[in-house]
């Protein structure tokens, strides 16, 4: 049996959410507008939103995920778990990481968007 995996791309425009099987195949895809709020406000309502999104993915599936993969935009530190500074969503010092994990319930992968990208392509796509 596959297990299933939550994928999250979160850009200052929007997210782009999946969900995935260990036979690499993207069983759905969601984009909605990445919610705005205050700068103090901004990791914690993301979050919110990625539970959400979470919660609408696997109820239409009927699939319990294993983990999530989660690649944001700004500066981020991977090894931390933390999102930095994010100039379009207003973050600072995030916990992202961890505020991931606990609101979804399974272990979270983190890193910056584009190195995320660059390593999957050189992994699964055209680089392998």
């Amino acid at each position: 049996m596959s297990e299933h995996f939550l994928l999250f791309d979160v850009g200052g425009t929007d997210i782009k959410a999946g969900l995935a099987n260990t036979n690499g195949d993207i069983l759905q895809v969601l984009r909605e507008p990445t919610r705005k709020t205050a700068p103090e406000e901004s990791a914690a309502e993301l979050v919110t939103q990625l539970g959400e999104i979470s919660r609408r993915l696997t109820a239409e599936s009927g699939t319990t995920p294993v983990s999530a993969g989660l690649a944001v935009c700004g500066l981020v530190d991977p090894e931390n778990g933390i999102g930095i500074f994010s100039a379009n969503l207003g973050w600072r010092d995030a916990p992202l990481q961890a505020m991931a994990r606990e609101t979804l319930g399974v272990p979270v992968g983190f890193g910056h968007d584009v190195a995320m990208a660059a390593r999957a392509e050189l992994e699964l796509g055209s680089g392998a």
